[in-house]
C-alpha cells in the first residue's frame, strides 16, 4: 500500500523545487550568484553612511538647505555644500560637541 501523505509531500517538494529553479533563472534572483562583500566594501559603505548622516545632521541648521527644501518641496534636499559633503567630494566640517570642543576630522581626542 502506498502512503498518500508521502506522495503528497513528494509532489509538494517537486513543485517547490521547480518554482525555485524558475525563480533562480530570472535575472537578479539567484542569491548564490551575488558578489560577496569584502571588508573594504563594508568599510567604504560605513564611511558613506557616516558622511550622509553627518551631512543631513548639519543640514538641519543650514538656512540654504531649509530654503531649498521649501522651494523644491523635497524634505531630503541639500544645498550644494552639504550635498558635496554627503557624496564625499569635500571633507566634513569640524564638529563641536560639548565634551570635546572643535576637532579636525580624523583626529582622536584624548580619553579622560
Amino acid at each position: 500500500m502506498v502512503d498518500e501523505t508521502h506522495n503528497s509531500r513528494r509532489h509538494q517538494k517537486r513543485v517547490v523545487a521547480e518554482g525555485l529553479r524558475q525563480l533562480k533563472a530570472k535575472p537578479g534572483w539567484d542569491p548564490s550568484a551575488r558578489p560577496r562583500s569584502t571588508p573594504q566594501d563594508a568599510l567604504r559603505e560605513l564611511g558613506q553612511a557616516d558622511r550622509t548622516e553627518g551631512a543631513y545632521g548639519a543640514a538641519e541648521g543650514c538656512e540654504a538647505c531649509r530654503t531649498l527644501r521649501n522651494e523644491e518641496g523635497d524634505e531630503g534636499a541639500l544645498c550644494a555644500e552639504h550635498l558635496a559633503e554627503a557624496m564625499g567630494f569635500q571633507a566634513p566640517r569640524p564638529s563641536t560637541s560639548p565634551q570635546s570642543g572643535p576637532r579636525a576630522p580624523g583626529l582622536r581626542t584624548p580619553r579622560s
